[in-house]
């Protein structure tokens, strides 16, 4: 709990308990808060608690998307707005590699292969095995 000298509360000086399932970094972001809660009371102290875990969760499980998905999400981002029936898969290729904010980008690849100290980036796993195999499709 908190000490508070006379009406004010120093934040420093509490030590709430944060919940374990969260991981060391997230505890440490919720601390302030879960100190605030504190002070307030009520049904804060559990809904606040419940509410980063819940947040927790829900991040976890959407960096779980597969390759798969995030693909078709990006191909139907190309798509969107094209008007011509078909499209080659060297032209999809190019639109991916070079569609912002996407896994397939290659500024993406380039700079993943760099943290990773690799130098032919060109054939970063995620590279050549998603972007250039084909993508069968039953219509």
């Amino acid at each position: 709990m908190c000490k508070s000298p006379g009406k004010h509360i120093s934040l420093r000086s509490c030590d709430p308990q944060v919940p374990e399932s969260l991981n060391d970094r997230a505890q440490d972001n919720v601390r302030a808060l879960c100190a605030i809660a504190d002070v307030v009371g009520g049904h804060w102290r559990e809904t606040l608690r419940q509410a980063f875990v819940g947040l927790a969760q829900a991040r976890e499980e959407a960096q779980q998307v597969s390759n798969g998905v995030m693909l078709l999400h990006d191909i139907a981002e190309v798509l969107e707005g094209y008007t011509d029936p078909k499209i080659g898969s060297g032209e999809l290729q190019q639109k991916l590699v070079f569609l912002e904010d996407s896994a397939w980008n290659i500024g993406t690849v380039i700079s993943r292969s760099r943290q990773s100290g690799s130098h032919n980036f060109l054939k970063s796993s995620r590279f050549t095995l998603i972007v250039t195999q084909p993508v069968g499709f039953i219509m």
